[in-house]
């Protein structure tokens, strides 16, 4: 889903642990607030002024959401979509300020990995910041959220909808289902992420969490019956499915009958079962 590539390594390190520039860096994000009142307003209003720049920019955002989101679900989902519209500025920021960078983190994702010093600092300070990195399946690496240092502390407010676009969402970011052209994790699992996307589509969430989950919906739904070059679904030779897809497709009718994905691939698969290339062809040009 994202063609990131190598990360950084000198100047992130720098900048993170040369205490005068880290100490301007947490004073430009660190906002004095006395007896609060949560709101979305002054939540929202706040988090604008956070530069998404600086290194502790959602650690920041993460301590404005406890203090000023709104304690009530409905308030708090909107504070949380806002929040995580931030979080994700400011890990594209990171990436793209450093993607020149030809220093290589890749032992960064094996904790069982001899790290050099200067990678046991860089890896510090990720986990202090938020974020970690995640290999592209192409030998390099990229940063994303850490999720697990976040998802607590938001989800203490925000509503059961909200939390499940979370969790999927955080399932997706750090482990794609695809990598270098093919399907990386396993097609039930595959197909579990499908139907949660579909179920998030009747949920009610915000207007940047609904637009997000129909994505996701689209690009399983589309993925299911596609597959991807290292590992397409249909093998266009004998016309018949692949052993990995036939067995998510057989998972998908028995587990969840009722679904808008078992009714579509019941088309796909009597499409395929027809025989008919050109009827194949129209079938997958009118994906959308």
């Amino acid at each position: 889903m994202r063609t990131i590539i190598a990360l950084f390594i000198a100047s992130f390190l720098f900048g993170c642990m040369n205490n005068e520039p880290a100490a301007k860096a947490k004073a430009e994000n660190t906002t004095t607030i006395k007896n609060p009142a949560p709101s979305l307003a002054k939540f929202t209003d706040t988090l604008r002024k956070l530069n998404a720049d600086t290194l502790t920019a959602i650690d920041s955002a993460l301590h404005l959401y406890s203090v000023l989101a709104p304690d009530d679900s409905t308030g708090a989902d909107s504070a949380a979509a806002a929040l995580m519209g931030f979080i994700g500025k400011v890990v594209e920021k990171q990436n793209n300020h450093f993607i020149n960078d030809s220093s290589d983190l890749s032992p960064l994702l094996d904790p069982a990995e001899h790290l050099t010093e200067k990678q046991r600092s860089i890896n510090s300070v990720l986990h202090d910041n938020h974020l970690k990195t995640v290999s592209n399946g192409e030998g390099s690496v990229y940063l994303v959220p850490a999720y697990e240092t976040i998802l607590a502390s938001i989800q203490s407010k925000t509503s059961a909808p909200v939390d499940r676009f979370l969790n999927l969402t955080a399932q997706e970011d750090t482990a794609a289902s695809f990598k270098d052209a093919g399907l990386v994790i396993e097609i039930t699992d595959f197909v579990d992420r499908l139907v949660e996307s579909e179920q998030l589509l009747a949920q009610k969430l915000p207007p940047r969490f609904a637009a997000e989950a129909a994505r996701l919906n689209k690009f399983y739904s589309n993925g299911l019956v596609r597959g991807a070059d290292n590992t397409p679904a249909l093998d266009n030779n004998t016309l018949q499915f692949t052993e990995q897809f036939r067995q998510g497709y057989d998972y998908l009718l028995a587990k969840y009958p009722s679904t808008k994905a078992a009714a579509k691939i019941n088309v796909w698969v009597a499409v395929v079962k027809s025989g008919d290339k050109r009827k194949i062809n129209d079938y997958l040009r009118l994906l959308p």
